[in-house]
């Protein structure tokens, strides 16, 4: 009797028996969906990365670090001091910024390119993970771009802020270190400490690699990777203390007073869920099929995986934070996602429901990237009148403006007085700085124009988030409102009130 043959292998490895028949043409249109989702992300990331106006609260203190540098200033000046900056990211996002800056001139354009180029090298690291581990370059290319489709990357892709670099450089690390097995662990480190000096909450890659090692039993690896990594940044940390007179430990650390609270991590987790409901039953699949322990590759996806959820479950329920704090979790869950797959359509008899699977990844992706695009995204648009305002208040004569969107004063021109209000008000309520130089220049009307996202009188009955209680008072007693505009973070503009 001629032996059966044996079945027929599907790129994600299952077999073609029953259900497993499917799969095959059913992975192909989720590649066709995903890649068309992140195409369409991709171009409406560009086209809003040239908007020449503030779209996010932190861009415009990044851009204004950035100008400082080109203007031979430190983006880590003394925080006492007034005009006020506080940047509480480390130094490397803003060099780039500042070469930008240097390159292209004041405008948020080019940087924002850098960070969609960034967010481009993280689906390719991703893809190279998931090929690492699976063996497939369907899957890789499927879940690799998968970051590029999903919602939260396409709210935040094409945003002037220093996430997408500090991903880029911790997911090249991690690739590096898994695909020599720690040899190279010297250009590891050396990803790491800079991921770390460009956001040090940047620790899940890291942490993953450390772990693996030691569980491979090469713990001379381990160590060693772990104390170049520490030497890096204890010598970065040092010579940055040196050239900034003891500042920048101030901005690194002590500029996150904001409470943490769980009502705002589940807020968060509200708003990034639809980006993952898709990767879910892959999820379940990693854990219950005990794939995350079956191979050395997987083992070190889990460990990647429950370190990006460690991180975002510390940083992620600040006052301060967004969505943003939810992007590296993506990455480890589209990785973790892709092992599940493969494990589920490798099972001896591939489950019926096989091939929905990736049709519902793909779908989801290609529905959500479309809602994201329009009127659903996370961050609404609200720039009807920033051109208009803009040109207003560079074309105005007002020479000292204080403004919550900051990138109005960047690109005017004029002098940014206060660079974050939001972590300054928190620092005033905390005792750490004296809000007294603000309070006493708004009490003397020597600003000639306040820029607010809402008018005094009303945070005053509500309270605010970017600005504390007597300073709103000298706002509300010597400022009137001028001007109501359709314009994110600037949507109030007030100017003095006539001297009695």
């Amino acid at each position: 009797m001629d032996a059966m043959p044996a079945p027929a292998v599907t790129a994600a490895g299952g077999n073609r028996t029953a259900a497993g028949f499917f799969v095959r043409p059913a992975e192909w249109l989720m590649v066709a969906c995903i890649l068309a989702a992140a195409v369409l992300a991709l171009w409406q990331a560009a086209a809003e990365a040239r908007l020449p106006f503030q779209l996010d609260y932190e861009e415009g203190n990044i851009l204004n670090a950035g100008w400082r540098i080109v203007s031979g200033e430190t983006p880590y000046p003394d925080p006492q001091a007034f005009p006020n900056a506080l940047n509480p990211y480390g130094p490397i996002g803003y060099w780039l910024t500042a070469l930008g800056v240097k390159v292209g001139g004041v405008s948020f354009t080019l940087p924002r390119l850098g960070n969609i180029a960034c967010g481009l090298a993280i689906a390719t690291l991703l893809a190279l993970l998931v090929l690492h581990c699976t063996a497939s370059r369907l899957l890789a290319a499927s879940f690799g771009m998968y970051f590029l489709a999903n919602g939260v990357t396409r709210t935040w892709i094409p945003l002037l802020r220093v996430d997408m670099l500090a991903i880029a450089l911790s997911l090249a690390g991690l690739w590096l270190c898994l695909r020599s097995e720690g040899r190279r662990w010297p250009v590891v480190a050396a990803l790491f400490a800079a991921a770390l000096f460009v956001k040090y909450t940047a620790l899940a890659a890291p942490a993953a690699c450390f772990v693996w090692l030691i569980l491979r039993r090469d713990s001379r690896r381990a160590l060693r990777l772990a104390g170049a990594t520490g030497a890096l940044c204890v010598a970065g940390f040092v010579a940055m203390q040196a050239g900034t007179g003891g500042d920048f430990f101030f901005h690194m650390f002590r500029t996150h007073p904001d409470p943490w609270t769980l009502r705002r991590l589940l807020g968060i987790f509200v708003l990034v869920e639809p980006s993952m409901v898709a990767l879910a039953p892959l999820l379940l699949a990693f854990l219950v099929l005990g794939s995350w322990w079956k191979s050395e590759r997987a083992r070190a996806a889990a460990l990647y995986l429950i370190c990006a959820c460690g991180v975002v479950l510390v940083t992620g329920g600040k006052a301060g934070s967004f969505i943003n704090h939810f992007l590296e979790p993506i990455v480890a869950c589209a990785l973790a996602a892709a092992l599940g797959y493969q494990a589920l359509v490798a099972m001896p008899r591939t489950p019926r429901l096989a091939p929905l699977l990736p049709l519902t990844v793909g779908m989801a992706a290609l529905f959500l990237t479309g809602a994201f695009t329009q009127d659903a995204r996370v961050v609404p648009l609200n720039v009807s009148d920033c051109a208009e305002l803009y040109r207003s208040v560079h074309d105005s004569g007002a020479k000292q403006v204080l403004a919550e969107n900051v990138g109005v004063v960047a690109l005017a021109g004029r002098t940014v007085w206060d660079s974050n209000p939001f972590v300054l008000t928190q620092l005033v309520r905390t005792k750490a700085i004296s809000g007294e130089p603000l309070e006493r220049m708004v009490e003397e009307r020597r600003f000639d124009m306040i820029v607010l996202s809402d008018e005094p009188e009303a945070m005053k009955l509500n309270g605010s988030r970017r600005w504390w209680g007597r300073v709103v008072n000298a706002m509300d007693a010597n400022y009137r409102v001028a001007r109501i505009c359709d314009c994110a973070e600037a949507n109030f503009v007030l100017v003095p009130k006539a001297r009695p």
